[in-house]
């Protein structure tokens, strides 16, 4: 009785492993592309379309894409890696992948991964914005500042009120010690978009460290104790920076850290990665 009852189990089993995989219909496609920037991103649509052999390969490759921005959105950014990879497989010269590869690769501080994806994603479509600006941000990770400042002039060339190509444009002058064309740049990003808090972050910044390494009103210089701790700002990823500084440092640029921190908060404008907001308060 056992050993029949047994081998019933192990036939039933072969029977359900040798079931193909649920077709995936037309709602699938569509649920597949509305979840992907949600949080709760489940995935089952995306899977069934993935699964299905007999869907077609454009089809697979959008689920692949949708579903690595959905892990990318969780901060899964190894699943993303993976299914933008599957992605590229079956459409190696897709542009987008090549690019939201790239971007999962930086967020993972593997700087080179990003710009040889992102290098691609540009041999691919030579106008693509984006990619040179996650490109840019990854020879900033390495600390390649003229190379980040060429590739989010490109962006710029490409689109002209690209808010975060100007952003990032400024902290590549803000670390080569550029300080007025930084201001420059991230002016010219919060004229385009006057709600932009990272901006107004990013603008005190440098006018705070220029103020640093510049003549203090009376004439005397700030001593090398302080000018080194210029360089040490802190970056926040995704939250408030709030800096501790001596009265006399902060008298130029109070104002436009005041402004960020009060509208800093769930700002879709701020790019991953990077300085949400900085506020300055007196030691």
């Amino acid at each position: 009785m056992a050993a029949r009852g047994s081998g019933g189990l192990l036939l039933c089993v072969g029977l359900l492993l040798a079931m193909p995989a649920l077709a995936a219909t037309p709602a699938d496609r569509g649920e597949c592309a509305a979840s992907a920037d949600k949080l709760d991103f489940g995935g089952a649509a995306c899977r069934r379309i993935i699964d299905d052999a007999s869907e077609q390969p454009a089809e697979r490759v959008e689920a692949f894409k949708n579903r690595g921005r959905g892990s990318f959105n969780r901060k899964d950014y190894d699943r993303a890696i993976a299914d933008y990879g599957e992605a590229i497989k079956l459409s190696p010269k897709d542009a987008w992948a090549f690019a939201h590869r790239c971007e999962a690769y930086e967020s993972k501080e593997d700087h080179g991964a990003a710009v040889a994806d992102c290098t691609e994603a540009i041999k691919i479509d030579p106008k693509y914005g984006w990619a040179y600006n996650n490109r840019g941000v990854a020879y900033y990770g390495l600390h390649e500042y003229d190379a980040a400042l060429a590739d989010h002039a490109e962006a710029i060339r490409v689109n002209s009120r690209d808010v975060w190509a100007y952003a990032r444009r400024d902290m590549a002058w803000t670390e080569k010690g550029e300080f007025d064309q930084a201001v420059a740049d991230i002016t010219e990003a919060v004229t385009i978009d006057p709600k932009y808090a990272f901006g107004f972050g990013q603008r005190g910044q440098a006018l705070f460290r220029k103020r640093l390494i510049t003549k203090k009103t009376d004439g005397s210089r700030p001593s090398q104790t302080t000018v080194r701790q210029s360089s040490s700002i802190p970056i926040c990823f995704g939250c408030t920076a709030r800096v501790a500084l001596p009265t006399a440092t902060i008298a130029n640029t109070t104002s436009p850290f005041r402004i960020a921190a009060r509208s800093s908060s769930a700002n879709p404008k701020i790019p991953a990665g990077t300085i949400a907001a900085a506020s300055l308060t007196k030691a």
